[in-house]
């Protein structure tokens, strides 16, 4: 049985939950908020900016972590400021993200959205499906047709649930993200 230590810095242990978690906060989210005064649309924009956020933040939580317990142990190879900073360029936004979705800032310019899904689209570049999730998010926010926004929503819920079967998989294993990326 691995200690509590080789969990946290684990990141096989942090992928799937991290995606489980933003499955089941949009749900609950989108059930919570089924009023008439709330159209569709806005209710979905919500449920993606939080799956979305919510993602990238708890990766970026356990990146910080990891980070911070290496630094402690003395066997953080790479810059520490560097890898606060990236930890806290994935953070920060997410945060925004999760806290705009859940509506406990009422008003906010829909252009910081763009910028927080841009930001976090480019830093997550190499991680492939996790970039597309953020322009299948701005493709949502911007569609004009409504079948375009059933196109979107139906891909995005595609690549949540790949995602989540990705993760289990990738927990189950106990690889690591270079060995499974076949970079070991």
């Amino acid at each position: 049985m691995p200690s509590l230590q080789e969990l946290l810095l684990d990141e096989s242990k942090w992928f799937a939950p991290s995606v489980l978690t933003a499955i089941a906060g949009s749900l609950g989210l989108y059930l919570r908020s089924g009023s008439p005064e709330q159209p569709f649309r806005a209710r979905v924009q919500r449920c993606l900016h939080l799956a979305y956020g919510t993602t990238i933040g708890v990766m970026g939580f356990g990146h910080l972590l990891a980070v911070m317990i290496k630094a402690s142990q003395g066997t953080l190879t790479a810059s520490l400021v560097t890898m606060l900073l990236l930890g806290f360029a994935l953070l920060l936004p997410s945060v925004w993200l999760v806290v705009h979705a859940l509506q406990v800032v009422r008003t906010t310019s829909g252009r910081s959205l763009i910028v927080a899904h841009v930001w976090l689209g480019l830093w997550t570049l190499l991680a492939g499906p996790l970039a597309a999730l953020a322009g299948l998010n701005l493709l949502y926010q911007f569609h004009s047709r409504t079948w375009w926004g059933r196109v979107v929503l139906g891909a995005t819920m595609a690549a949540y649930l790949a995602l989540l079967i990705g993760g289990i998989r990738f927990f189950l294993s106990g690889q690591t993200f270079e060995e499974l990326q076949g970079l070991e």
